[in-house]
Protein backbone atom coordinates (compact mmCIF):
# COMPACT_ATOMS: atom_id res chain seq x y z
CA UNK A 1 0.00 0.00 0.00
CA UNK A 2 2.78 2.39 0.36
CA UNK A 3 4.50 1.57 -2.12
CA UNK A 4 1.29 2.38 -4.34
CA UNK A 5 1.13 5.83 -2.67
CA UNK A 6 4.68 6.28 -3.33
CA UNK A 7 4.38 5.48 -6.86
CA UNK A 8 1.30 7.58 -7.38
CA UNK A 9 3.09 10.39 -5.59
CA UNK A 10 6.14 9.73 -7.41
CA UNK A 11 3.98 10.26 -10.97
CA UNK A 12 2.20 13.00 -9.53
CA UNK A 13 5.57 14.84 -8.65
CA UNK A 14 6.53 13.80 -12.41
CA UNK A 15 3.73 14.93 -14.21
CA UNK A 16 3.99 18.70 -12.08
CA UNK A 17 7.44 18.63 -13.03
CA UNK A 18 7.36 17.84 -16.94
CA UNK A 19 4.49 20.20 -16.76
CA UNK A 20 6.69 23.45 -15.36
CA UNK A 21 9.55 22.28 -17.72
CA UNK A 22 6.89 23.11 -20.45
CA UNK A 23 5.32 26.06 -19.31
CA UNK A 24 8.76 27.22 -18.95
CA UNK A 25 10.39 26.65 -22.39
CA UNK A 26 6.97 27.44 -23.87
CA UNK A 27 7.38 31.01 -21.78
CA UNK A 28 10.93 31.60 -22.99
CA UNK A 29 9.85 30.65 -27.03
CA UNK A 30 7.55 33.43 -26.85
CA UNK A 31 9.47 35.73 -25.31
CA UNK A 32 12.35 34.93 -27.58
CA UNK A 33 9.49 35.60 -30.56
CA UNK A 34 8.46 38.78 -29.33
CA UNK A 35 12.11 40.06 -28.86
CA UNK A 36 12.98 39.24 -32.39
CA UNK A 37 9.94 40.50 -33.31
CA UNK A 38 10.65 43.45 -31.74
CA UNK A 39 14.20 44.28 -32.50
CA UNK A 40 12.86 43.33 -36.76
CA UNK A 41 9.78 46.17 -36.33
CA UNK A 42 12.72 48.77 -34.97
CA UNK A 43 15.40 47.88 -37.65
CA UNK A 44 12.69 48.66 -40.25
CA UNK A 45 11.60 51.64 -38.42
CA UNK A 46 14.98 53.08 -37.96
CA UNK A 47 15.85 51.86 -41.82
CA UNK A 48 12.54 54.03 -42.83
CA UNK A 49 13.72 57.09 -41.19
CA UNK A 50 17.55 57.06 -42.35
CA UNK A 51 15.82 57.09 -45.95
CA UNK A 52 13.74 59.76 -45.09
CA UNK A 53 16.56 61.34 -43.76
CA UNK A 54 18.49 61.10 -47.20
CA UNK A 55 15.45 61.36 -49.02
CA UNK A 56 14.46 64.69 -47.43
CA UNK A 57 17.97 66.30 -48.06
CA UNK A 58 17.68 64.94 -51.61
CA UNK A 59 14.40 67.17 -52.36
CA UNK A 60 16.32 70.13 -50.54
CA UNK A 61 19.48 70.27 -52.28
CA UNK A 62 17.39 70.12 -55.82
CA UNK A 63 15.46 72.96 -54.66
CA UNK A 64 19.13 74.65 -53.88
CA UNK A 65 20.26 73.37 -57.35
CA UNK A 66 17.35 74.58 -59.34
CA UNK A 67 17.71 78.28 -57.29
CA UNK A 68 21.35 78.21 -58.22
CA UNK A 69 20.63 77.14 -62.11
CA UNK A 70 17.84 79.88 -62.20
CA UNK A 71 14.35 77.87 -62.42
CA UNK A 72 11.16 78.68 -61.14
CA UNK A 73 9.88 76.55 -57.81
CA UNK A 74 7.18 74.37 -59.35
CA UNK A 75 4.11 73.04 -57.48
CA UNK A 76 5.17 69.55 -58.33
CA UNK A 77 8.91 70.13 -56.70
CA UNK A 78 7.33 71.70 -53.86
CA UNK A 79 5.03 68.70 -53.63
CA UNK A 80 7.84 65.88 -53.43
CA UNK A 81 9.60 68.10 -51.15
CA UNK A 82 6.39 68.46 -48.74
CA UNK A 83 5.94 64.61 -49.00
CA UNK A 84 9.48 63.98 -48.34
CA UNK A 85 8.71 66.15 -44.46
CA UNK A 86 5.75 63.76 -44.10
CA UNK A 87 7.76 60.77 -44.64
CA UNK A 88 10.64 62.02 -42.64
CA UNK A 89 7.95 62.87 -39.88
CA UNK A 90 5.85 59.24 -39.98
CA UNK A 91 9.30 57.52 -39.80
CA UNK A 92 10.15 59.59 -37.01
CA UNK A 93 7.12 58.69 -34.78
CA UNK A 94 7.66 54.92 -35.43
CA UNK A 95 10.74 55.33 -33.98
CA UNK A 96 9.29 57.12 -30.92
CA UNK A 97 6.79 54.41 -30.69
CA UNK A 98 9.23 51.27 -30.66
CA UNK A 99 11.83 52.82 -28.30
CA UNK A 100 12.17 54.61 -25.40
CA UNK A 101 16.64 54.54 -25.85
CA UNK A 102 17.41 58.02 -24.78
CA UNK A 103 20.50 58.49 -27.01
CA UNK A 104 18.63 56.57 -29.95
CA UNK A 105 15.87 58.77 -29.94
CA UNK A 106 18.24 61.59 -29.77
CA UNK A 107 19.97 60.81 -32.46
CA UNK A 108 17.06 60.32 -34.51
CA UNK A 109 16.02 64.08 -33.80
CA UNK A 110 19.22 65.26 -34.61
CA UNK A 111 19.66 63.55 -37.98
CA UNK A 112 15.58 65.04 -38.09
CA UNK A 113 16.83 68.38 -37.49
CA UNK A 114 19.80 68.68 -39.61
CA UNK A 115 18.00 67.62 -42.14
CA UNK A 116 15.37 70.17 -41.85
CA UNK A 117 17.94 72.58 -41.52
CA UNK A 118 19.17 72.03 -45.29
CA UNK A 119 15.42 73.75 -45.97
CA UNK A 120 16.46 76.92 -43.80
CA UNK A 121 19.38 77.91 -45.55
CA UNK A 122 19.93 80.60 -47.59
CA UNK A 123 19.69 80.02 -51.29
CA UNK A 124 21.35 82.98 -52.84
CA UNK A 125 24.37 82.92 -54.23
CA UNK A 126 27.15 84.41 -51.72
CA UNK A 127 29.86 83.33 -49.70
CA UNK A 128 27.91 83.40 -46.78
CA UNK A 129 25.11 81.07 -47.87
CA UNK A 130 27.72 78.73 -49.52
CA UNK A 131 29.36 78.18 -46.47
CA UNK A 132 26.00 78.17 -44.26
CA UNK A 133 24.85 75.39 -47.07
CA UNK A 134 28.68 73.83 -46.68
CA UNK A 135 28.35 73.55 -42.34
CA UNK A 136 24.39 72.36 -42.68
CA UNK A 137 25.74 69.70 -45.65
CA UNK A 138 28.39 68.68 -43.36
CA UNK A 139 26.50 68.85 -40.09
CA UNK A 140 23.22 66.27 -41.59
CA UNK A 141 25.91 63.94 -43.33
CA UNK A 142 27.47 63.45 -39.57
CA UNK A 143 24.05 63.24 -38.21
CA UNK A 144 23.30 60.12 -40.34
CA UNK A 145 26.28 58.36 -39.66
CA UNK A 146 26.06 58.78 -35.99
CA UNK A 147 22.09 57.27 -36.58
CA UNK A 148 23.60 54.84 -39.02
CA UNK A 149 26.63 53.80 -36.09
CA UNK A 150 24.46 54.09 -33.05
CA UNK A 151 21.24 52.03 -34.48
CA UNK A 152 23.44 49.01 -35.61
CA UNK A 153 24.67 49.12 -32.29
CA UNK A 154 21.71 49.49 -30.43
CA UNK A 155 20.24 46.77 -32.82
CA UNK A 156 22.79 44.29 -31.55
CA UNK A 157 21.87 44.50 -28.16
CA UNK A 158 18.85 43.21 -28.72
CA UNK A 159 18.29 39.11 -28.82
CA UNK A 160 17.77 37.81 -32.35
Amino acid sequence: MVASIIAAVSALAGAMVAGLMQHLTNTRTVRQARDHQHRAELADALLDVMNAVVRFRQEQWLKHAAVAEGKPDTGEARRLRYEARTALTRAWDRVHLLTADTALLAAVQKARNTAIAVSEVPTDDTPEAEAARRQVRQESRQAHTDLRVLAARHLRTIRP
